[in-house]
């Protein structure tokens, strides 16, 4: 075993490649500059000391292996983590094997001689190799240095994980943050589940969340429900029926409360007509509006007005 290095952004390729063996299989072969795709330099003031504050990555990858691979990593003074999309893999360290498969996240320190190898094909993963300056913080939360998360239908960690992938390689102000943040959402939900015996409220899907944020911004749009099905994927049947098992009541009935609730305020704060609040909050008819406002406060706009 060669002795543990210190990787800095500017030279990772090459010191992973010094690190790393990897194995011949059917004529192919793969090299560990797939591991490594985008390396990252940073572009901030005072950089050595301001970048040891904040959790950074040096390297990312995202991998589709459809031939069998094998590696083989000399200790590194560095974090790895592995996101398995699809597929799967095994890791070998300390004599032990643990297999891989989908919506898997791995953490672990690579201080130690360790093996990495495909078993299920094609493996679709990410792969970000993490520089050690501030995770001290989170070290405790590594059981014999080594973390493994399954990852549950409502997780929010693959939407992080992807927008890490996407970040330019050559990093500059607020983006540091932006990785600061990114990495920080994964650490604390990899630590959380290191203790399942502490009971956590059920997760809403993040579809769910999201559509909720679009109708509390956006609540004078038109609304339509094919629109959310093509945003996220999900059949109108189901988001209607997930939306309302989450907050108590369908998408649109919700609109209907947003937007009744915007005109409230606004009959008691700006001089505008009944009609003119009518359009400014999503409704073309004004007698529509009406009829809902009715419906959810048992009076009429006029009524409410000058109850106010």
């Amino acid at each position: 075993m060669q002795e543990s290095t210190i990787c800095t952004a500017s030279d990772f390729r090459s010191t992973l490649r010094a690190h790393t063996q990897s194995r011949r299989f059917i004529n192919m072969r793969v090299t560990s500059d797939d591991l490594c795709r985008t390396v990252f330099s940073y572009d901030v003031p005072e950089s050595e000391n301001t970048i040891q504050r904040f959790l950074t990555l040096h390297s990312c990858s995202d991998i589709t292996y459809t031939v069998p691979l094998e590696f083989s990593f000399d200790p590194m003074n560095c974090l790895m983590m592995l996101y398995t999309k699809s597929g799967g893999g095994r890791i070998r360290r300390n004599e032990q094997t643990m297999e891989i498969s989908g919506r898997t996240l791995i953490l672990m320190s690579c201080s130690e001689y360790f093996r990495l190898s495909s078993f299920l094909l094609p493996w679709e993963f990410e792969i970000f190799w993490i520089r050690p300056d501030c995770f001290a913080g989170y070290d405790i939360f590594l059981k014999d240095s080594f973390c493994s998360v399954q990852l549950d239908e409502y997780s929010s960690l693959p939407s992080r994980l992807r927008e890490l992938c996407t970040l330019p390689s050559h990093i500059i102000g607020s983006q540091l943050l932006t990785m600061h943040r990114l990495l920080t959402d994964v650490m604390c939900e990899a630590a959380s589940a290191q203790y399942p015996e502490q009971a956590h409220a059920p997760r809403r899907p993040v579809y769910l969340e999201a559509l909720k944020e679009d109708l509390d911004r956006n609540y004078s749009a038109p609304f339509s429900l094919s629109k959310y099905e093509n945003q996220f994927g999900v059949s109108h049947y189901r988001l209607c029926r997930e939306f309302s098992a989450a907050y108590g009541v369908p998408p649109m009935r919700y609109l209907k409360t947003v937007r009744i609730e915007k005109a409230k305020a606004m009959l008691l704060t700006t001089s505008q007509t009944v009609g003119e609040i009518s359009m400014a909050v999503g409704y073309e008819n004004v007698n529509n509006f009406i009829l809902h406002f009715r419906d959810l406060t048992g009076m009429t706009p006029g009524a409410w007005r000058k109850r106010g």
